[in-house]
């Protein structure tokens, strides 16, 4: 969502902007007409939206731009001037909305769609990665996918957690959970942990896709979407049943919850040793924004925000950006919880 310089957020309204973080101001703004959904020539043009937060490298903002539920886009922009960087057409189409983010690995950007496939990328051209078969999952993938070691690790709605050769699109093996997977997995030190629609946390050994040996998974009263977080041997991992939850990294017990106001989709951000998390109302109208002591779970500060919080937090040098339901983004001191900036980004 950042460079050293410049915050990049898409809007609900399936705009790209480049803000200056000190302030706010817009620096550029990127936007596409919607293209005819088809059929009669009078059909409305079909809602444009962005699920998941861009991803920037090496001067590009790469972000999946989406066109109702018939098709999922992925384009790259000038980080500095806003302008498409692939030739016309400009982006790469998949056969279904992009919820997930981009993996960015050296050359090849990875993503997966609706359409229940994995695709790879040139980052360069925007065309399909030579020599790579687009996985075929078995249900939609709404995980952003997670690249190492020449492995492309994600999790799809049909239960499974994958590994992908990231050359060739061939599965190297599979993990099965008891309910759908839509969270980004947390890769560390030869471990990825990930969460479950089963309300199960799961270690499962990233070299063979079998549990973590000595981990017992870990289970709350709901959903998993929330990327996990990993440190000090311990796991943060946040749910929908409104609590956050401190897990031993190495046998799954719990060291301490802490239950805010509701539901958890917005991954959180670790800072120093607070824990960065936003809950949201179950009527979606409100949300929250807690500043927790790492060490035992303790609230530093509460920050209400008045709209829904479903978007990633993002933090960069003590700041933490909040990206909420009314398209509002804010710059929040990490340390005090006061706020800096709030700026509409529709």
């Amino acid at each position: 969502m950042g460079s050293e310089n410049t915050l990049y957020v898409g809007s609900m309204g399936g705009r790209v902007l480049a803000l200056d973080p000190a302030n706010g101001e817009e620096i550029w703004p990127f936007s596409i007409e919607a293209p005819q959904a088809g059929g009669f020539g009078c059909s409305p043009p079909p809602q444009v939206t962005i699920y998941a937060n861009p991803a920037v490298s090496n001067g590009i903002v790469y972000v999946g731009i989406n066109f109702g539920d018939y098709a999922g886009r992925l384009y790259a922009i000038d980080a500095a001037e806003g302008y498409p960087r692939w030739p016309s057409p400009h982006y790469y189409e998949t056969g279904g909305p992009i919820v997930g983010g981009v993996a960015v690995a050296s050359d090849t950007l990875f993503v997966g769609s609706s359409d229940g496939k994995l695709y790879a990328i040139d980052a360069t051209t925007g065309r399909a990665k030579e020599g790579f078969t687009p996985f075929q999952a078995g249900d939609k993938i709404w995980s952003t996918p997670v690249v190492e070691d020449g492995s492309v690790y994600y999790g799809d709605l049909v239960d499974k957690v994958s590994d992908i050769n990231a050359d060739t699109g061939q599965k190297i093996w599979e993990f099965e959970a008891d309910g759908a997977i839509a969270s980004t997995p947390l890769v560390h030190d030869g471990t990825i942990y990930i969460g479950s629609f089963d309300h199960r946390l799961y270690a499962i050994d990233a070299a063979t896709g079998m549990p973590k040996v000595g981990f017992e998974p870990f289970e709350a009263g709901d959903w998993f979407w929330a990327q996990a977080l990993w440190s000090g041997g311990t796991v943060y991992a946040a749910s929908f049943d409104h609590k956050v939850y401190a897990i031993d990294a190495e046998n799954g017990m719990l060291r301490w919850e802490f239950e805010t106001g509701g539901p958890i989709r917005s991954s959180p951000v670790l800072v120093d040793d607070l824990l960065i998390v936003a809950s949201t109302s179950e009527d979606r109208k409100v949300g929250n924004i807690y500043a927790l002591n790492a060490e035992g779970g303790a609230p530093e500060w509460n920050y209400p925000v008045a709209a829904a919080v479903l978007a990633d937090l993002y933090e960069a040098n003590d700041i933490v950006y909040v990206h909420s339901n009314d398209d509002s983004l804010r710059a929040l001191e990490v340390q005090s919880g006061r706020e800096l900036w709030n700026v509409s980004i529709e």
